[in-house]
């Protein structure tokens, strides 16, 4: 064999060891995605009630979830088959992306975090919610990415959101929307609704900021003009 066969070999072996790891990383269907969503995420309850849901994101049992789904004066507790049913305690929240880390003391080796991946996902891409909505448990739906950066929506003060195209229902804030890897691309906030009802759009966070308050795991502050600016065409 010559020196470029040699190469042509290399280059091939190191095409199917690369396909192989993403093959390894990632579920064969989506079956596989709702049983590594389950085992990961949780109901908040607010005084015994449920309030939204959450996501662990680290080994040591921090949770994530919307800011507003908690209320820091009253007791907050998760939920799941995994872990049962455990108190928590506010560790950093962002009101800018309505998102909360919050505490459970759990053994380390109950808990199976799910990663986040705080690049952008690319408009059209299919992206999976998974939360427990109008008391549903672990209810797995399918949106899409609507647009290509984020925008502010005005939820009782401006958040920092992204557009996906689906329908989401109470009880979802909180719930992590998940790529096909099961890494979390975003947390569902809120909707766009009119007169008529739910728009079909969804307020969702993005994993850039949630991975932000992983890394400081204190509260954060956003500047806002605190004002609306809408958009225009000009025909």
């Amino acid at each position: 064999m010559g020196i470029r066969t040699y190469k042509n070999i290399a280059c091939l072996f190191a095409m199917l060891t690369i396909a192989i790891d993403v093959q390894a990383a990632k579920p064969k269907d989506l079956g596989e995605l709702y049983d590594l969503a389950q085992q990961s995420c949780v109901e908040v309850l607010i005084n015994g009630h449920q309030s939204g849901t959450g996501c662990i994101v680290s080994s040591n049992g921090l949770v994530l979830t919307a800011a507003h789904v908690i209320n820091q004066q009253q007791q907050i507790e998760v939920v799941s088959r995994e872990i049962g049913r455990n108190d928590a305690k506010v560790v950093a929240v962002d009101l800018g992306h309505d998102i909360a880390l919050i505490q459970i003391d759990v053994e380390e080796n109950e808990l199976k975090p799910l990663s986040v991946n705080r690049r952008f996902p690319a408009p059209g891409t299919d992206i999976y919610l998974f939360a427990s909505p109008l008391y549903r448990h672990g209810i797995l739906q399918r949106g899409m990415v609507a647009r290509r950066q984020t925008t502010f929506e005005y939820q009782d003060r401006f958040v920092e959101v992204f557009h996906v195209a689906g329908q989401v229902q109470k009880g979802s804030s909180g719930g992590v929307w998940l790529n096909e890897r099961g890494e979390i691309l975003g947390v569902q906030s809120g909707s766009v609704t009119s007169q008529f009802g739910p728009a079909g759009i969804a307020n969702v966070t993005p994993a850039r900021a949630v991975a932000d308050l992983l890394d400081t795991q204190q509260h954060a502050s956003t500047p806002t003009l605190q004002m609306f600016v809408d958009e225009l065409v000009v025909l």
